[in-house]
């Protein structure tokens, strides 16, 4: 069965689900308004959202099982998705669920909500905050996944690598998804080389309304900074999700029984001279991204200037000197010498 609308039910009215956004799709659940898929990577574009956002969700599902060892079960266990979003991956796991715990976390409240409204039960999800800790105590996942979310992690990435390597079991896994080669930065032309990229990050400061920052990993680095805390079981530089040699890599790391700080997994690696190309490469993508700002907003200003010559006269005036128009108040004093303010206007 397609994807398609459904008669509204009455626990949809009961939580206030307005008709246009409530969809089956083929197996069976809903599907989320399509801002809340829009938020996932599902395009604007697409002449069928609710379809692209089901499927897409499946492909990613699939990689996962493909990722995990070949003598993984579910049976018995639980599973953590580190930023589920309104639960594109984990809808496909609903047949595991009947022997498992599945849950989910993400930082925006109105996909949690839907998730718990819509697929819960048998799924689980709370939300978390953009910083450590987890609403869970130590020990509690056999398994983590964490699918477009390390590309996005900028200053905090050792503070949740840690955050996750606390709620997993003793050898637990994690698996994790991470923006290499296969993701080009479109706006540098410069070649991908991986020696000097390391932990390369862009626009740090950007938005999430307009896709926030970006990060990207070199293997190299990974396996550095990220194996102080796993053991890496199997590294795939791109093609998560199925995408050939595009698309994000992918880590499958192991729990190691150490116990670190953030200075631990940040600290460069001792005789490693690729450390310092990669730092370097960083300030200069930096400079160039602040250049870049000055330019925009330079440009900016000018624009704002042209077009405010462009206001009527009486317009501009206003505009440039509002004061002009307001009478200044003046002090004076009354019988008694006190100062009192006066506006010049009659009472």
């Amino acid at each position: 069965m397609g994807v398609g609308r459904r008669p509204i039910l009455p626990w949809d009215v009961r939580r206030g689900v307005k008709p246009k956004s409530v969809y089956l799709a083929y197996d069976g659940l809903p599907v989320p308004p399509r801002r809340l898929a829009w938020r996932v990577g599902c395009p604007r574009w697409a002449r069928r959202p609710d379809h692209f956002y089901v499927i897409r969700g499946l492909d990613i599902s699939r990689a996962i099982r493909d990722a995990l060892p070949p003598d993984w079960s579910f049976e018995g266990t639980r599973v953590l998705d580190f930023g589920c979003g309104a639960g594109r991956v984990l809808r496909h796991f609903r047949a595991e669920a009947a022997s498992a715990e599945f849950w989910g976390c993400d930082i925006h409240e109105p996909s949690v909500d839907w998730m718990q409204q819509a697929l819960c039960p048998p799924l689980h999800a709370f939300r978390n905050r953009h910083v450590p800790p987890l609403d869970q105590p130590d020990g509690s996942f056999d398994l983590i996944w964490a699918v477009s979310v390390f590309p996005h992690i900028t200053d905090q990435w050792s503070a949740w690598l840690l955050e996750l390597h606390r709620v997993l079991v003793d050898s637990g896994l994690l698996l994790v998804t991470f923006m290499g080669e296969g993701v080009p930065d479109g706006r540098n032309a410069e070649p991908w080389l991986d020696d000097r990229v390391g932990m390369n990050m862009i626009n740090p400061g950007q938005g999430w309304d307009r896709g926030g920052p970006f990060v990207h990993h070199s293997p190299w680095w990974i396996r550095a900074h990220w194996g102080r805390a796993f053991e890496v079981v199997e590294l795939r530089p791109y093609g998560f999700g199925r995408l050939g040699r595009n698309g994000q890599g992918s880590v499958l790391l192991r729990k190691r029984p150490v116990t670190l700080t953030t200075e631990d997994l940040e600290r460069p690696e001792p005789d490693e001279p690729r450390e310092l190309m990669a730092a370097q490469y960083n300030v200069r993508r930096s400079q160039a991204e602040l250049a870049a700002i000055y330019a925009g907003a330079g440009w900016k200003v000018a624009r704002t200037v042209k077009e405010l010559a462009t206001y009527p006269r009486h317009l501009t005036k206003r505009l440039v000197s509002p004061a002009e128009s307001v009478p200044v108040p003046h002090r004076t004093a009354d019988e008694d010498g006190n100062e009192a303010a006066a506006t010049g206007l009659s009472s």
